[in-house]
């Protein structure tokens, strides 16, 4: 990610003003955690992506500015008081991706507003979607688990001991 910001951030699609890093950050980072989720070395068996996402999209945007940093902050604070409190790890990582997906997709939205027709800003939403289905695939038996009530719980609190 921070490769394709780094070698493309001075540069803009022919006739547009669309920023070639807006499409190769995510780009690049599909490939990260298609590596994370089908490693070649363990077999195609390897993590659901939730960290390779979430470190993605954590320095997506605040590596052009700076100050997003903090919006990125609140939110995965936000999910980490959902996961403390409700104890669905599963379930928070997932909304932690969604979460930040969106507001990704809102700040192209808003940066490229009249050029949401172009194929760029199209295949920036949809390498943002499909990351989002990529993560929610890998969680597939969670989130069976989860409509079926058989879930584990993440235990993140102390149980308070009794005497």
């Amino acid at each position: 990610m921070l490769a394709g910001w780094l070698l493309f951030k001075d540069y803009v699609f022919a006739g547009t003003r669309i920023s070639v890093s807006d499409f190769t950050r995510y780009f690049f980072g599909v490939f990260v955690i298609i590596g994370h989720i089908f490693p070649v070395f363990l077999k195609f068996k390897g993590g659901k992506g939730i960290a390779s996402t979430m470190g993605l999209f954590t320095f997506a945007l605040p590596c052009e500015t700076w100050w997003y940093i903090f919006i990125v902050a609140a939110l995965l604070l936000c999910v980490f008081f959902y996961i403390y409190f409700s104890e669905w790890g599963s379930m928070g990582s997932l909304i932690g991706v969604t979460a930040l997906s969106i507001w990704q997709a809102v700040i192209f939205v808003l940066r490229y507003d009249e050029l949401l027709l172009n194929g760029w800003i199209i295949g920036i939403l949809m390498i943002l979607l499909m990351l989002n289905v990529l993560t929610w695939g890998a969680h597939h038996k969670n989130i069976y688990k989860l409509v079926a009530g058989e879930e584990h719980r993440t235990r993140v609190r102390k149980k308070k001991k009794t005497i």
